[in-house]
């Protein structure tokens, strides 16, 4: 919508455009460990009413415990035919010992996922930032979701993602 000076502008007119800008947030209210090494959509980290043809800035904290065994691998899932997405990896590297290990930054995909180092199962957990831009396609109530699953199986330790994890989608165009 255009406004033109002088215009008398209605409450529900300025609302429906500065709505159309608003973030979008799904975040983690309980804790949920997995032990499989096959990408598992997460129920919680999952965003729907997405509009066609939009462009969304995607910002997430993700929270995470587990095994230098076990490791972490996040990817993402989006309902909209034709929607494409780069994000950025940006974590611990797998195999970390502790927090002075080597960090991935790498710029990935819609479809591609990115393994992640954590390195203690029950204490210190360690934080990922995956963030980038969703283009979103055609379709009705469009959705991304996380998905995500230990990048190698540690039968004995599962793999966390902690309370509070967020993610959050921002239209930008």
């Amino acid at each position: 919508m255009t406004f033109v000076a002088f215009q008398i502008v209605r409450a529900s007119q300025l609302n429906t455009e500065i709505n159309a800008f608003a973030p979008a947030i799904a975040r983690r209210t309980s804790d949920l460990a997995l032990i499989t090494n096959t990408l598992t959509n997460d129920a919680q980290l999952f965003i729907a009413g997405l509009t066609a043809s939009k462009v969304y800035r995607l910002d997430s904290l993700i929270i995470m415990k587990g095994s230098t065994a076990g490791d972490f691998q996040i990817g993402w899932t989006c309902s909209g035919s034709g929607s494409s997405m780069v994000w950025g990896q940006n974590g611990m590297g797998t195999g970390a010992a502790d927090q002075s290990g080597s960090e991935f930054h790498n710029q990935l995909n819609l479809g591609d996922s990115g393994n992640y180092g954590t390195f203690s199962a029950t204490t210190s957990p360690q934080k990922a930032t995956p963030g980038g831009f969703l283009f979103t396609g055609t379709g009705v109530n469009i959705t991304l979701q996380m998905k995500w699953c230990q990048a190698g199986v540690d039968g004995s330790n599962g793999s966390t993602i902690v309370t509070g994890s967020t993610i959050c989608l921002t239209p930008v165009g």
